[in-house]
C-alpha cells in the first residue's frame, strides 16, 4: 500500500465506514483513445449498498507520472493502473471502481490504515472484482481455449484434493504415492494446445503480490481482464491449481517459466487458496496457513506481508492493522499473539531461519515473516522455510512429546520463558540435501555428493551398534530419513526396501559418470574403494551392464525414497545424538547443541547456550526466574523421541528454559 505521493488534493479525510468511488467518464475518445482519461471522484458510505466494481492490479515498477483527471485537477498514477482504467473503459464504458491508489489518500497514515482495516469489505461487497493482468501476448487466445478445455476435463478426485490446504501433511504426502489431478493423454499431443501461451498467463506480475490474494478471495465476482479480454476466475485458475497436483503439467508450464522469478509457483498456491474457499464455502483461513501459501509472494511495504492477510483470518481483529508499528513490532506482535492463542508453543516451528534474523534484530523465537523478495532471498525461503511448514504439519500424539496440556510461558522485554527440559545434544552431524544441490551441479558431481553423503551417513552410524527403539540401525537410518512418511501403513515396502538399493544405484550411477568424464575421473579414482574399483574395471568392459546403469534410477521406489528425503533435508542437517537418536535439525544447529522439549509443545527444539544469563527479579511466576538465555535455533525431529517414547524422560528435571 506504500506508493509515493498522488499531489492530488483531497477535499477531507474519510469518516467511519466511508470510501472513495472512481467514476470513469470519458477515456480520450476525442482523441482517438489516447487522450487524457476522465474521472469524478465520490464520497459513499461502504454500508449504504451501492453498486461499484472493485479494482486488483499492481502498481507496477514506474513511479506515478502517468496524469489522469479527476473532477477537473491532474492526478499522477502509474503506468500500469493508467492502462487498466483505459482498458476498462474500452471493455465496458463508463464504470464506478474502486481503485486503492485513488480512492485512499496514500499519504495519510490514518486513513491508510482504516482503509486497509475495511479491505475485506470493500472487496467482499463489490459486485465484481476486476483482475487487471495487462497487455495480452500474440498466442493469449490459445492459452485460454486451454483452459477451458482442462475446465471441462475436471474430476471429483480434483476437488478433494482440493479441501486438503488445512492439512499440508495429507497432501504432500498423498504426492509421493500418486499422480493426482489426471488429464487426458490428448492435452499433450498436437499443436492444437499451446502450453507456452497457457503458461504466459501465469507468469504476470499480479501473481507476486500479496494484496491480490485477499482482493481475490473476498470477491462475489472474479473476472481476469487481459486487454479487453474478460475470463472468468474459475476458468483460469484452475490449470494453475493443477501444477499442485499433477507433475505432467508442472513440467509442460515450468519449461517455459522465467529464471529470475517464480510467479508461476505463486499462482499454484493463489489458485489452490482460491477453489479451497469455494469448495469450503469459508473464506476464512487459520493466518499462519496463508502465511505459508503466500511466503513467496512480495509486498512493497513488508508490514503488508502480514496485512494484506488479515483480512482472511477468524481469530485477528481488523485494528491488529496499524502503520504506525515498525516492521519489527508488527512480527513480534503477531508472534506473540500466536503463541497467546495456541494451545501449545508449536507456533515455535516456524522458527528456523536464525541465520535470517542476525539481518532483523528480532528476537530468536519470532520467526520473520516478511524478508525480502528478491531472487537470493527467494532461494533462502526455498532451502530454509520450507522444511519447517512441513514439520509443522505432523500428525503427532496431541499430548505433547512430554507434559499435558498447555505451556504457561511469559514474554518479558524480549524474552520468552517456558517450562521444558534439555533431554539431549548433538554429538555429530551431517549436511543435508541442500549439500547435493547447491551450486547447480553437473550429474557427476551430483552424483559424487551423493556417493561422499552416503559416506558421511555411514560413518555417522558407525558407532552405534542398536537403536534406542530396539531397530537395527538400518531400519532406524532409513526411518529417520524420511520422517513422518515412515508412519505410513505401507512404509517398510514403499520406502524402506528402497534404502539400500537406493544407495548402491548412487553409488553405480556415479562409477558411470566417471567413465563419462575420463578426465575428472583420473582425479577421483583414487579415493574409491577397492570394490568400487573392481565395479568400475567391469563398467568398462561389459557394455550391457554399463549401459543398464542409467536406468537403474528411475522405478518409482527409488524416486518416492528420494521425494521423502528432500522433503525433510533441504536447509536440514542429519545427526546422532549423545544418546544415540537420530534425526533431522536446523541448517543452523552445531555440535553441542542441546535438544529440548517444551511442556504440552508436539515437537522437538534445537537450542543454544550462548552465555547470556537472565537475572531474578521481584516478578512472580516464570519470568522472573533465574537461568540461561538460550538461542531457539529450530525445529527438529528424531526417529524414536517425537511420541515421548522413552521412559527417563519422565525423570528429567523441569527448568525454565528461556529464550532471547
Amino acid at each position: 500500500m506504500t506508493s509515493p505521493s498522488s499531489e492530488y488534493p483531497y477535499d477531507r479525510r474519510l469518516t467511519e465506514r466511508e470510501i472513495r468511488l472512481l467514476s470513469i467518464e470519458n477515456a480520450g475518445e476525442d482523441d482517438g483513445g489516447d487522450g487524457p482519461i476522465h474521472c469524478a471522484l465520490g464520497y459513499h458510505s461502504l454500508d449504504a449498498c451501492i453498486d461499484f466494481r472493485a479494482l486488483s492490479y499492481v502498481w507496477g515498477q514506474g513511479s506515478r507520472t502517468s496524469p489522469i483527471i479527476v473532477d477537473g485537477q491532474p492526478c499522477l498514477v502509474t503506468d500500469n493502473l493508467l492502462q487498466a482504467l483505459r482498458h476498462i473503459w474500452m471493455r465496458w464504458k463508463r464504470v464506478i471502481i474502486w481503485a486503492d491508489a485513488i480512492c485512499i489518500n496514500q499519504d495519510d497514515t490514518e486513513e491508510k490504515t482504516a482503509q486497509v482495516r475495511m479491505m475485506r469489505d470493500i472487496y467482499s461487497q463489490a459486485s465484481q472484482v476486476i483482475i487487471w493482468l495487462g497487455e495480452p501476448g500474440p498466442d493469449h487466445h490459445l492459452g485460454i481455449r486451454l483452459a477451458e478445455q482442462l475446465g471441462n476435463a475436471r474430476s471429483y478426485r480434483d476437488d478433494k484434493i482440493l479441501l486438503e490446504i488445512d492439512g499440508v501433511a495429507a497432501t504432500w504426502i498423498d504426492r509421493l504415492q500418486v499422480d493426482g489431478g489426471a488429464v487426458p493423454d490428448a492435452f499433450f499431443q498436437g499443436s492444437d494446445y499451446s502450453w507456452s501461451a497457457l503458461a504466459s498467463l501465469y507468469t504476470r506480475e499480479w501473481y507476486t503480490r500479496v494484496w491480490v490474494v485477499q482482493e481475490l478471495l473476498m470477491a462475489k465476482q472474479a473476472i481476469f481482464l487481459l486487454g479487453v479480454t474478460d475470463i472468468s476466475a474459475e476458468v483460469l485458475l484452475y490449470p494453475a491449481y493443477l501444477m499442485k497436483i499433477n507433475q505432467r503439467i508442472t513440467g509442460h508450464m515450468r519449461q517455459n517459466e522465467r529464471e529470475e522469478s517464480n510467479p508461476m509457483r505463486m499462482s499454484a498456491n493463489v489458485a489452490q487458496l482460491y477453489f479451497t474457499a469455494k469448495g469450503r464455502g469459508s473464506r476464512n483461513f487459520e493466518l499462519l496457513t496463508l502465511l505459508d501459501q503466500t511466503r513467496y509472494s512480495a509486498a512493497t511495504d513488508p508490514r503488508d506481508r502480514i496485512f494484506a492477510l488479515i483480512g482472511m483470518t477468524h481469530n485477528i481483529p481488523q485494528d491488529f492493522i496499524s502503520y504506525s508499528l515498525t516492521e519489527k513490532e508488527v512480527i513480534t506482535n503477531l508472534q506473540v499473539r500466536a503463541l497467546g492463542e495456541g494451545s501449545s508453543l508449536d507456533a515455535l516451528a516456524r522458527v528456523d531461519i536464525s541465520s535470517l534474523h542476525r539481518r532483523t534484530g528480532l528476537p530468536s523465537w519470532v520467526p520473520n515473516w516478511t524478508l525480502p523478495d528478491g531472487p537470493s532471498d527467494r532461494r533462502l525461503m526455498d532451502e530454509l522455510v520450507d522444511p519447517v511448514l512441513k514439520m509443522s504439519n505432523w500428525p503427532r500424539n496431541d499430548s505433547g512429546i512430554w507434559g499435558q496440556g498447555e505451556s504457561p510461558i511469559t514474554i518479558n522485554n524480549g524474552l520468552l520463558t517456558a517450562s521444558g527440559k534439555s533431554i539431549d545434544r548433538i554429538r555429530s552431524i551431517v549436511p543435508g540435501y541442500l549439500f547435493f544441490i547447491s551450486g547447480n551441479p553437473s550429474f557427476l558431481d551430483l552424483f559424487g555428493r551423493f556417493h561422499t553423503w552416503i559416506g558421511h551417513l555411514q560413518h555417522l552410524t558407525s558407532t552405534l551398534e542398536t537403536h534406542l527403539t530396539g531397530s537395527t540401525i538400518e531400519d532406524a537410518t532409513w526411518r529417520a530419513l524420511i520422517g513422518i512418511a515412515a508412519e505410513l501403513p505401507d512404509a517398510d515396502s514403499e520406502f524402506g526396501a528402497f534404502f539400500s538399493p537406493w544407495k548402491q544405484v548412487c553409488t553405480l550411477v556415479y562409477l558411470y559418470c566417471i567413465l563419462q568424464d575420463p578426465d575428472r575421473g583420473k582425479e577421483l579414482e583414487p579415493s574409491l574403494s577397492d570394490e568400487e574399483r573392481e565395479i568400475l574395471a567391469r563398467m568398462a568392459v561389459d557394455e550391457e551392464f554399463r549401459l543398464g546403469v542409467p536406468h537403474l534410477y528411475t522405478p518409482a521406489g527409488l524416486q518416492r525414497f528420494v521425494a521423502a528425503l528432500q522433503l525433510y533435508g533441504v536447509g536440514r542437517k542429519f545427526c546422532v545424538t549423545e544418546k544415540g537418536y537420530l534425526g533431522w535439525v536446523p541448517d543452523d544447529a552445531k555440535v553441542g547443541d542441546e535438544i529440548v522439549a517444551l511442556k504440552g509443545t508436539r515437537l522437538l527444539f534445537v537450542a543454544r547456550d550462548e552465555g547470556k544469563r537472565q537475572e531474578g527479579s521481584s516478578t512472580a511466576g516464570l519470568g522472573g526466574e533465574k537461568g540461561k538465555v538460550r538461542l531457539l535455533v529450530g525445529a527438529a525431529w528424531f526417529y524414536g523421541l517425537m511420541r515421548g517414547e522413552p521412559g527417563e524422560m519422565d525423570e528429567i528435571p523441569v527448568e525454565h528454559v528461556i529464550f532471547g
